[in-house]
């Protein structure tokens, strides 16, 4: 019977070294792939609920839905949105609450106060907002969403736009 000796490895340093270039070259890859997948994101407007109407204080909370396609869990540290009527902004929106994002459907909640006195000098008057509003499906809505996000060690944003004109939005609201 033959008894097999094994020989003694030359260089273990070189071995241990394309080891560990080829741990962090399939890591990278993968980790490439999952932020690709997490990059083919949708973000919709699943409900807006008003909460208050008055002179200085107009105030909606929205339902933001994503839908994160990722495996991956991470956590969405700031939202920036700006918010312009027929290409005029009317708005500038922030909100620093941290939120937990998880593989799958997600919600967003987002609390939006503006004062309407002043998005009303914005739109040159209350003949102007009658306008928009005698004037729904020609009034467009865009909503530049900036979503700022946090995964292990690393952070970076995420930016989305809606956009819909005014009729099709109220539609949509009446319809749930």
């Amino acid at each position: 019977m033959k008894v097999l000796k094994m020989k003694k490895i030359e260089n273990p340093k070189a071995i241990i070294a394309t080891i560990l270039i080829g741990a962090i070259s399939i890591s990278a890859a993968t980790l490439y792939w999952q932020y690709k997948k997490l990059m083919s994101y949708k973000i919709k407007l699943k409900n807006f609920m008003l909460i208050s109407f008055t002179e200085s204080n107009f105030t909606i909370d929205l339902l933001l839905g994503f839908l994160n396609n990722s495996s991956l869990n991470f956590k969405i540290i700031s939202q920036q949105y700006s918010v312009f009527i027929n290409n005029q902004l009317v708005a500038k929106i922030g909100n620093n609450k941290v939120l937990d994002v998880v593989p799958g459907e997600n919600n967003i909640p987002l609390r939006v106060a503006i004062n309407p006195m002043a998005a009303v000098r914005k739109l040159n008057g209350w003949q102007g907002i009658l306008l928009l509003a005698l004037k729904s499906s020609a009034t467009s809505v865009k909503i530049v969403v900036n979503l700022r996000v946090s995964l292990w060690f690393l952070k970076f944003d995420v930016p989305f736009t809606f956009e819909d004109s005014l009729k099709n939005m109220l539609a949509k609201k009446k319809e749930k």
